[in-house]
């Protein structure tokens, strides 16, 4: 997992230091493959970690993914008007530095696949008792007169 945060991180910091139209191409493939890698086993981990709260530990990754995303233009406008292309490497070091907080609680991530599978249970199918949001119906109708409203 932290592997393809770093591979995302390399391609993306050398995306503005080749010259070629081509090692451009192979390093924003290089950054593909490492968003590629690292998404799967980053579900997978918020999916142990979450464990009976699944869906809102889905939903904090998801929000986190979608946050990232837009963060992306922010951090990398002023960095290419004052330093031009020449600055990917400063913007890559935000995502560097999210891979190796990754790579430093890996052992921490460990813990919660090996519980699932030296268990014998699966936390996907074990009974739980079921959470009741008692905001939930409160959040659907206020959407529901957002949407009213604005329609």
């Amino acid at each position: 997992m932290p592997v393809g945060l770093l591979l995302a991180t390399a391609g993306l910091a050398l995306v503005g230091l080749v010259e070629s139209y081509a090692a451009t191409a192979a390093a924003l493939l290089a950054g593909g493959f490492g968003v590629a890698a690292f998404h799967p086993e980053a579900v997978r981990f918020a999916s142990f970690v979450s464990a009976a709260r699944r869906g809102a530990g889905m939903g904090v990754f998801a929000v986190g993914g979608v946050a990232g995303f837009a963060l992306g233009p922010i951090l990398m406008t002023p960095v290419m008007v004052t330093i031009g292309l020449r600055g990917t490497p400063i913007v890559a070091a935000v995502i560097g530095i999210a891979g190796l907080a990754v790579l430093w609680n890996l052992g921490y991530l460990e813990r919660f696949r090996i519980l699932e599978e030296t268990s014998g249970r699966s936390y996907r199918t074990a009974a739980v008792e079921p959470v009741v949001d008692e905001a939930a119906p409160a959040t659907a109708e206020t959407i529901a007169q957002a949407l009213a409203h604005y329609a």
